[in-house]
């Protein structure tokens, strides 16, 4: 767990709006005393999310002396249940690196959730971890960056590997094609470097972050909620 003389840095990117629930989820924790809140910042978003959330982790490194920065997107709500348990979950030796459990969906029109937790299936294709242990911390691969607890020796790890390649403020987050016409997204590289850094990336699955997403309701919609349920009785 992160110990009591550690304090944590929290870090949100805005287009300049974010949304109240969220805000009311950063004011709970802030207004608690027992919480180890050192400081916390918004960057305006600069179009390109990569660039932002670099940005964001050179702000934590150099305008910050707190252990842990934990980066959290606007569009979603931390309840202090969760909060907590991140807290009593991470561990700068053991778990340095540690999400809560957010969940996208793959896009505006389709209602089809998926956790943000990612490892290599019986493929060897990164996917989404669909059979998590309820209320556990396990290791995965990757993780989506709406959630991520992370202490500053590995964000300053990183920077010492990999500031002759990129420069020292764009070292940790980036994406881009890699061949076979694949785009990788920032999360993913960033877990690359994590994992070449020789670091684990672990996830609360109790530490669940519920996200804020729009959608296009349609009459297909309508139509598979009037669809008949299958009957109790039947089993194949």
């Amino acid at each position: 767990m992160i110990e009591a003389k550690e304090t944590i840095h929290v870090s949100w990117a805005t287009n300049g709006l974010v949304d109240n629930y969220f805000m009311v989820s950063l004011l709970d924790i802030f207004r608690d005393p027992a919480y180890p809140i050192g400081s916390f910042n918004s960057i305006q978003g600069t179009g390109l999310l990569s660039k932002t959330r670099n940005l964001m982790v050179k702000h934590f490194l150099e305008q910050t002396k707190d252990d842990w920065m934990l980066m959290v997107d606007s569009d979603q709500f931390i309840s202090l249940p969760s909060f907590e348990k991140l807290l009593a979950g991470a561990d700068k030796t053991i778990i340095p690196i540690l999400s809560g459990l957010v969940f996208s969906s793959p896009s505006q029109t389709e209602i089809k959730p998926y956790p943000c937790i990612f490892d290599f299936d019986s493929d060897d294709n990164i996917s989404p971890v669909y059979d998590y242990p309820e209320d556990k911390i396990i290791q995965v691969y990757s993780a989506g960056t709406g959630c991520l607890l992370i202490h500053r020796r590995v964000l300053e790890h990183l920077r010492e590997l990999h500031s002759e390649t990129h420069g020292a403020d764009w070292v940790w987050f980036q994406d881009g094609p890699i061949g076979n016409n694949i785009w990788l997204s920032e999360d993913l590289m960033f877990a690359e470097k994590i994992n070449d850094a020789g670091y684990q990336i672990h996830a609360h699955t109790g530490a669940v972050i519920p996200h804020h997403k729009s959608l296009w309701i349609t009459d297909a919609h309508f139509r598979a909620s009037r669809a008949p349920m299958p009957s109790p009785d039947h089993q194949s």
